[in-house]
């Protein structure tokens, strides 16, 4: 094991590290192991003594501190528990959310165990079919998502509805960045009334919708605000249109990130969607993939949502954020 400031070796045993970038500790509770002092000679520590490395990589010996020290069995247990915390609050916050009366289209996996339909659309109106994407983990124990990798795995969903103003919310978890663009959502093709969501492979946060008085696609994006380093963990991503302040938000596990004058005021059709693809039916463009990676879940609300209710809804997913 590597630290700041002092390498371990385990000589088989039962030990404690503590690791800052000026501080540093080891506590032998049982057995054996010697460690390394970046500038000094290894040295050996016994059953119920201490280490402490510190500022220009000064030693202090001391008696090992016992109460540091979690047993294998409470590692699992206090796991459990998070999980089942974190489980409940996602349970409880997904049975408030769909209960919002602007909810248009809603969809994730914690149904399908009880026979449930993964897809929701409070009017009963949408015609939703699932094309490949196999059921994969999810963000947390207990809840599953669905893998997008080749070009056919799409969710395709219609609901008569236009909306100029509108949020919608994501929790995708993303193999790479390198590729032309991830997408999240797809409405429509290239001209107007068209809408595409996406991150791209500068890991920006992208939204592309076409204009009504001229051809081609008008892209709203964020600065670089994913990396490569964020690949295979969780994020909570949000973009509202907002027509009647004419703008475009971006939102990041659950900051704004970017804030954008909208263009124009577009009535976006919804009747025509796919998540997770974009490579519309008509097409032939071999730089549109699908997205590489899973989605959690996906929602479409018929209003323009507060950074708070976004921030909320993030913190279901990563729930470090709670209180911030």
């Amino acid at each position: 094991m590597h630290t700041p400031l002092l390498n371990v070796r385990d000589l088989g045993t039962e030990f404690v590290v503590e690791a800052a970038p000026t501080e540093c500790s080891v506590h032998v509770i049982k057995g054996l192991v010697e460690v390394n002092p970046l500038t000094q000679s290894n040295t050996s520590l016994s059953e119920g003594s201490a280490i402490v490395a510190g500022p220009n990589h000064r030693l202090a010996q001391m008696p090992a501190s016992r109460e540091l020290y979690v047993s294998a069995a409470k590692m699992a247990e206090k796991a459990w528990n998070y999980e089942t915390r974190h489980n409940d609050a996602w349970n409880a916050a997904r049975e408030k959310h769909i209960q919002d009366p602007d909810l248009l289209f809603h969809f994730d996996m914690s149904g399908k165990k009880n026979g449930m339909n993964a897809f929701y659309s409070p009017t009963g109106n949408a015609d939703v079919q699932r094309i490949g994407c196999r059921e994969v983990p999810g963000a947390f124990h207990g809840l599953d998502a669905l893998a997008f990798v080749s070009d056919g795995d799409r969710i395709r969903f219609s609901i008569p509805e236009k909306r100029d103003s509108f949020t919608l919310c994501a929790s995708v978890c993303l193999n790479d960045l390198f590729r032309a663009g991830n997408p999240i959502l797809s409405v429509g093709d290239v001209g107007p009334k068209a809408l595409h969501w996406q991150i791209n492979y500068l890991g920006e946060v992208q939204l592309l919708i076409g204009p009504s008085r001229e051809t081609g696609l008008v892209k709203y994006s964020s600065s670089a605000v994913l990396n490569r380093n964020d690949a295979g963990g969780w994020i909570h991503l949000a973009v509202t249109v907002d027509a009647k302040r004419m703008l475009v938000t971006h939102y990041l596990d659950g900051k704004a990130v970017a804030a954008l004058p909208l263009q124009d005021r577009e009535h976006i059709d919804f009747s025509d969607a796919e998540i997770g693809n974009w490579r519309h039916q008509t097409r032939r463009d071999n730089n549109q993939t699908p997205l590489n990676g899973r989605i959690g879940e996906f929602s479409l609300y018929g209003r323009v949502m507060t950074e708070e209710e976004i921030r909320d809804m993030a913190a279901t997913i990563r729930p470090e954020m709670q209180g911030e």
